[in-house]
């Protein structure tokens, strides 16, 4: 199957920003589900923090710092001293993320934060090359992100080598069983798609094959995806389409078969409430402890 797909929409993190955020707004999801879920993984780590002097953690694609801030508080309430290192492509994302934990800063004064205007793969490779040590973090965030690394195999590794031992590293992917998760799972593991990236079900079975310990929780989340059916050729829809595809003019550049696969999975799989057609787009939150006595 041939295309003329322009370009991935992570290639531009201005465009990926704008994108994002129409997905969010877009999104409806049970934040008290996912407090809970965090309060929770929170519990997971075997360290024994009396013994430590500072909490210290990774955020790898943080974008605006939306989640992770709910998670920053739930650990400076528990901890007096928290360094976080952030790791995100896009500028305007991490100035914003920033303006808020400046806001933080003046609650908590134990913490401190510096960052790293890279994409995860970027940043790997520089920490490769300066050999600076591993296992430096207590917690490692992973939120939405691990799909656009190089090799996610190399990726994971990594992150589990930077974890202290009795740390943990907390993934969120979108649940492959899901509407979008489903489509996801068809376009980046057909040989066809141009662009591929990586599924939760590469995630687990990188778990499983390194026999890793991790724990596993299907999160709640629907998309309002009402535009892309009843106006498929508006700005919204066809923006709402290239978030979903990953792909700059997705409507414009691709085969005319390709498109319909993919329109095929909204125009089937959605459900009707309160006038708007909803898809079903659960997370999957995995967490994963290194153990104490790992190497």
């Amino acid at each position: 199957m041939t295309t003329n797909m322009r370009s991935s929409l992570d290639a531009d993190p201005l465009y990926y920003h704008k994108m994002h955020n129409l997905y969010n707004e877009r999104f409806m999801r049970n934040e008290e589900e996912w407090k809970s879920i965090w309060q929770e993984n929170n519990t997971m780590y075997t360290f024994d923090d009396s013994k430590e002097d500072e909490i210290c953690i990774l955020s790898v694609g943080s974008g605006e710092g939306t989640r992770e801030l709910v998670i920053l508080d739930l650990a400076l309430k528990r901890y007096p001293k928290v360094y976080l290192r952030v790791v995100e492509p896009s500028e305007s994302a991490a100035n914003i993320f920033k303006e808020k934990c400046a806001k933080l800063q003046e609650s908590y004064p134990g913490f401190h934060a510096d960052w790293h205007i890279q994409t995860f793969d970027e940043y790997r490779k520089a920490e490769d090359s300066s050999k600076s040590g591993e296992e430096k973090f207590h917690f490692v965030l992973c939120l939405h992100c691990l799909y656009y690394v190089d090799d996610i195999g190399t990726a994971m590794q990594f992150l589990y080598q930077q974890t202290k031992p009795g740390g943990a590293i907390a993934i969120t992917m979108i649940d492959t069983k899901s509407t979008v998760g489903s489509l996801y799972e068809k376009l980046w593991n057909d040989d066809n798609y141009p662009i591929s990236y990586k599924s939760g079900s590469q995630v687990r079975m990188q778990i499983k094959n390194r026999g890793w310990t991790s724990k596993s929780r299907s999160n709640w989340g629907r998309l309002d995806v009402t535009p892309m059916i009843d106006a498929p050729e508006s700005e919204v829809g066809m923006a709402m389409l290239d978030w979903f595809t990953h792909t700059v003019n997705f409507r414009l550049t691709a085969s005319k078969p390709m498109l319909s696969e993919v329109m095929s999975f909204f125009e089937t799989g959605y459900e009707v409430k309160d006038g708007k057609k909803l898809v079903s787009n659960d997370r999957e939150e995995l967490v994963i402890t290194k153990a104490i006595t790992s190497d």
